[in-house]
């Protein structure tokens, strides 16, 4: 509650928020929010496992997509200039958003937008992910403001089922679908790559909800 309202507070009005004020809510909110999983020596992207020795900050071992992504022949391809480096998370763009308040801004209203013009929305999480849980994803989608809120907060949830296993609870209406993927951190794709591939066919069909 103290980092919602230290964000609410210095970013009530974004014109007016400076990237001290901006700064100082996120601050508070990784000291006291990300900061105490972190010391653990958990993943925050996925408290099952430790965090990797030699990337304490992703916490994984990259090593793999960084020999491939630094390969002469996959830049080619890419249209990437030859000898460039690649990382996992770029801290120059992240502290962008940080002091222009982006970090801490809600996009509840963009998603609104969405709906009203007949994009579909899909939300989805791995249950075992500290620094976006399912909890938290959940609970701002059943409180946006849009006309069909009383009908998605209507409908139950379900079983979503792969391969005959129940892998996650979903639910869906009006065009916005929330997902829980059970048993998969941060990202899910590489966690359960069989459940996220029938999550997007399933999102993208003719039929969906």
């Amino acid at each position: 509650q103290q980092c919602q309202q230290a964000a609410r507070r210095e970013l009530v009005d974004p014109d007016q928020a400076s990237s001290q004020t901006c700064i100082a809510a996120y601050e508070f909110c990784s000291i006291s929010q990300v900061l105490p999983g972190v010391r653990s020596g958990r993943n925050p992207y996925d408290v099952r496992k430790p965090c990797h020795a030699e990337n304490p900050v992703n916490c994984y071992d990259f090593s793999a997509e960084r020999f491939f992504l630094t390969d002469a022949g996959v830049q080619s391809a890419l249209g990437v200039p030859w000898g460039s480096q690649w990382s996992t998370c770029n801290m120059l763009v992240n502290l962008g958003f940080v002091v222009s308040g982006d970090f801490l801004s809600s996009c509840a209203g963009l998603v609104v937008h969405l709906l009203s013009r007949g994009v579909r929305v899909l939300v989805y999480n791995g249950d075992t992910d500290l620094t976006v849980d399912w909890i938290g994803s959940k609970w701002w989608v059943q409180r946006l403001e849009w006309p069909h809120r009383q009908t998605w907060d209507a409908t139950p949830d379900r079983e979503f089922r792969v391969a005959g296993r129940s892998r996650g609870r979903v639910r869906s209406a009006e065009g916005l679908t929330f997902l829980q993927v059970f048993d998969a951190g941060h990202l899910v794709p590489m966690d359960q790559p069989e459940v996220a591939l029938a999550m997007v066919q399933e999102f993208i069909a003719a039929n969906s909800r």
